[in-house]
């Protein structure tokens, strides 16, 4: 063993956190990027309140939230677009009457590649008009991918010259132990767990069925089964989940989120301020479940719900 060779150890999850509101009341057309520019935190910078955009530092999953004030009597589609592609949607229409100010809430986890760039839209491209510090965007990195480290080692060569050759075969060695430190690591570390689904097309769901997203956005580690609207933990440990619901004008909607059939979390989505009114609702908890342990969503009263599809989303991910 060499001396004074230091021992590596896995390098410590990137801290990557941000969240930032609009400053003013603004009004976007078109397929401008919203800029929230009132930042909030930006720890690792990674979030530009110039642009409005975020730029993955690194590969990873991340989760990301945005929540949407309009003013009443006027629409806004925000959606979640990663490089250009829509990621997620939301709904604020305020348009139940002229004193009717509900924020919608949004959220989602997905893997990232360093370099990726993530904003919010709107869906539609349509006019925007918001409400300043009520209307903000943040998100965080859940985990790195061990893998990126992996790839981040190099490889020495020495030559003939002794001092160099003993340099290069001690650094050598630095990284042989890096990289053996990583493998042992991985093999104790849980493999990433993320999904997001939306629903496929309008449903109606009646006397307390599990509501089914069928359209896979993300589903990394397969937990979550797209046929039964079901989550499966595949291992022990704390998971964030996050639902997002759309009912139809002058309907009702009480998504809850159960765990092995008891309820956990409630949400409301009752659109019934009028025939033009359109708003998501959005749900989180944060809980730790066991392996084998089945989430899924349903009314929590039993009730007929009416839902619509793209703006109707269920999606988690495995924290720790």
């Amino acid at each position: 063993m060499l001396d004074n060779v230091s021992k590596c150890t896995c390098p410590s999850k990137d801290q990557v956190v941000f969240h930032a509101e609009m400053g003013s009341s603004k009004t976007y057309h078109r397929t401008s990027v919203w800029v929230y520019d009132i930042v909030v935190t930006n720890v690792g910078n990674a979030y530009n309140p110039s642009t409005g955009k975020f730029t993955a530092p690194t590969n990873g999953i991340y989760q990301f939230n945005w929540y949407t004030l309009s003013d009443p009597k006027v629409t806004s589609h925000p959606g979640l677009f990663v490089n250009g592609q829509i990621k997620a949607r939301q709904a604020a229409n305020n348009n139940g009457g002229t004193s009717q100010y509900i924020t919608a809430g949004s959220s989602m986890a997905l893997p990232l590649k360093k370099g990726d760039v993530v904003c919010i839209m709107d869906v539609y491209g349509g006019t925007a008009t918001l409400r300043s510090q009520w209307t903000a965007f943040g998100g965080q990195l859940v985990t790195i991918s061990f893998f990126l480290w992996v790839l981040g080692l190099s490889i020495v060569r020495g030559n003939c010259n002794n001092t160099l050759t003993t340099s290069l075969f001690q650094n050598q060695l630095r990284l042989l132990e890096k990289l053996i430190n990583l493998l042992d690591v991985s093999k104790t570390s849980k493999s990433p767990v993320v999904f997001h689904a939306e629903l496929g097309s309008y449903k109606t769901y009646h006397h307390g069925s599990i509501w089914v997203y069928d359209k896979v956005v993300t589903n990394v580690g397969k937990a979550y089964n797209p046929s039964t609207g079901t989550f499966t933990a595949p291992t022990d440990g704390i998971y964030q989940f996050n639902w997002y619901t759309m009912s139809d004008p002058k309907t009702m909607s009480h998504a809850g989120l159960f765990v092995n059939g008891a309820i956990k979390a409630r949400q409301a989505a009752n659109n019934n301020g009028g025939s033009g009114q359109w708003l998501t609702a959005g749900s989180s908890i944060a809980l730790p479940l066991h392996k084998g342990d089945v989430v899924y969503i349903k009314d929590v009263y039993g009730w007929k719900a009416q839902l619509r599809s793209h703006w109707t989303a269920f999606g988690g991910v495995l924290i720790k």
